[in-house]
């Protein structure tokens, strides 16, 4: 079972982690919405032309007091519309600062996801990574929540699996670019 899973974890994150490895001397701070290539320390207008120019809609969205007191001074939101992954995009003083996109559309399903988690978990226990994995859960009434992340540098692939009692698994996946 555990070969199994150690399989299943590598077939799913090779192809997350290629796409994110470096293509240039600045790969590693760059990552692509759709065909818009953004990097690290871009100047907010010229990421929302880079954007339009591509077809999305980004929107300006508040942001809380607690992104205020990490440095963010403004953020965008990119395809809610369905035109597209959704996107988080934060700036500080102008300048891009880090991107949350998802990685998964509403279709998958939580049991794959489970394992998922568990083979990180084993994996983060036994030291077999020269990235950082990092396994957490929490339970509070009617909710259970699984999450695990891959840090490689500035790049970060994360995942939750949601549990309500009531409702059907949320299982979500995001990959992230951000600064130190």
């Amino acid at each position: 079972m555990r070969t199994f899973l150690v399989g299943l974890v590598i077939g799913t994150l090779i192809p997350l982690v290629v796409r994110a490895m470096p293509q240039g001397p600045n790969a590693r701070e760059t990552i692509s919405i759709g065909i818009a290539d953004l990097s690290l320390g871009m100047a907010e207008d010229a990421v929302i032309t880079k954007l339009r120019a591509t077809g999305r809609s980004p929107r300006t969205t508040p942001i809380t007091e607690e992104m205020k007191a990490k440095g963010m001074t403004s953020a965008l939101l990119v395809g809610e519309d369905g035109s597209g992954p959704f996107t988080m995009i934060f700036f500080e003083s102008g300048k891009l600062h880090s991107v949350k996109k998802s990685l998964l559309s509403e279709t998958v399903d939580p049991e794959f996801a489970k394992q998922l988690y568990s083979a990180l978990q084993e994996l983060e226990s036994e030291g077999d990574s020269q990235c950082n994995i990092h396994t957490w859960s929490g339970e509070a009434p009617n909710l259970g929540l699984k999450s695990a992340s891959l840090r490689c540098g500035k790049k970060l692939i994360m995942f939750h699996v949601a549990s309500y009692k009531s409702q059907k698994d949320l299982v979500t996946l995001f990959e992230e670019l951000s600064a130190p």
